[in-house]
């Protein structure tokens, strides 16, 4: 990989970017802190941890922080579906076993 590429083929500008882009927010006041990772082609390209995860205790944000995520995954995975559709790499009438063909003949 050449020096202006990061792990992941992510430009090092590109991912310099994302903290960048985050931190006004936090100092805003608007939200305490974030964990963003990155992960392409089975490897992680980036782990930013930024703020606090107790502001008033002063404890930093870390890779391991817990979240109530409460039930985003929904929604998240809905958008990809969408932005995959767009693409025209998925059909909403696509049988679901030509994504997960171990559903095939499976009686519900």
């Amino acid at each position: 990989m050449d020096g202006d590429q990061a792990l992941g083929g992510f430009s090092s500008e590109g991912l310099a970017a994302i903290p960048a882009a985050l931190k006004p927010v936090i100092e805003a006041g608007d939200l305490s802190g974030f964990v963003t990772l990155l992960w392409r082609k089975g490897e992680i390209a980036q782990v930013n941890t930024i703020g606090h995860r107790d502001v008033a205790g002063g404890l930093p944000m870390t890779r391991d922080t817990m979240f109530r995520i409460a039930s985003m995954t929904k929604p998240i995975t809905s958008i990809a579906a969408l932005m995959l559709l767009e693409e025209g790499k998925l059909r909403l009438d696509d049988p679901i076993t030509r994504w997960m063909p171990e559903f095939a003949g499976m009686k519900v």
